[in-house]
């Protein structure tokens, strides 16, 4: 019976043994699933990095291309205008439709905008856009061609001659009034005083 007891003893030993074994491979294997290794490192977890040159990287406060707010662009496709004469002309002319090819944003934007009527007659605004009021010089420019007795007689002025005041300004409605005073002819054979309105919208 003394020799018996030992061996009673002895028999957990391996059946330990083997459940150990079998947690070190679901260790393993649990390891390998989650991206471990079996040599003692930890897990860790692949997370995708964005590189400088990626679309997410130039949203960065650093890397960022300005860009034009909501209210630095627009567009316009139809609108009207009208102008009245007096002095060495005496005329009024309807321009009933926005020409091809405008453009229109609000400051800090451009205009380029043209009226027609029929005939050869137009009337135009360029140069960088604004709000409120100013006078016409050598980068805002108030045109125009009427028909003279079945002649077209040009002026343009970007001397001081016309102030131009616009409101609204917004991206896709714009409008405003005008008034010139002594305004020569491209060929200066006549002056007028000219006033008128002018919108578009998009």
């Amino acid at each position: 019976m003394s020799n018996h007891e030992p061996t009673q003893r002895m028999i957990p030993a391996p059946l330990a043994v083997l459940a150990a074994a079998g947690a070190l491979v679901v260790g393993v294997l649990l390891g390998s699933a989650l991206g471990g290794s079996d040599d003692g490192s930890s897990i860790s977890l692949s997370i995708p990095s964005v590189s400088p040159g990626s679309a997410a990287a130039t949203t960065s406060p650093s890397g960022a291309t300005p860009t034009a707010s909501p209210e630095g662009t627009g567009s316009v496709s139809q609108g009207q205008a009208s102008l009245s004469l007096s002095g060495g002309v005496n005329s009024a002319v309807t321009f009933g439709r926005l020409a091809t090819g405008a453009a229109w944003s609000p400051p800090p934007g451009e205009i380029a905008l043209m009226w027609r009527a029929p005939g050869d007659q137009d009337l135009r605004i360029d140069g960088p856009s604004f709000t409120s009021q100013i006078a016409t010089d050598a980068t805002h420019t108030l045109s125009f061609t009427v028909d003279v007795d079945g002649s077209p007689i040009a002026f343009r002025s970007a001397a001081g001659e016309c102030t131009v005041t616009i409101s609204p300004a917004l991206p896709t409605q714009m409008g405003g009034t005008f008034l010139c005073t002594d305004l020569a002819s491209a060929d200066d054979t006549v002056s007028v005083n000219a006033q008128g309105s002018f919108s578009a919208t998009g």
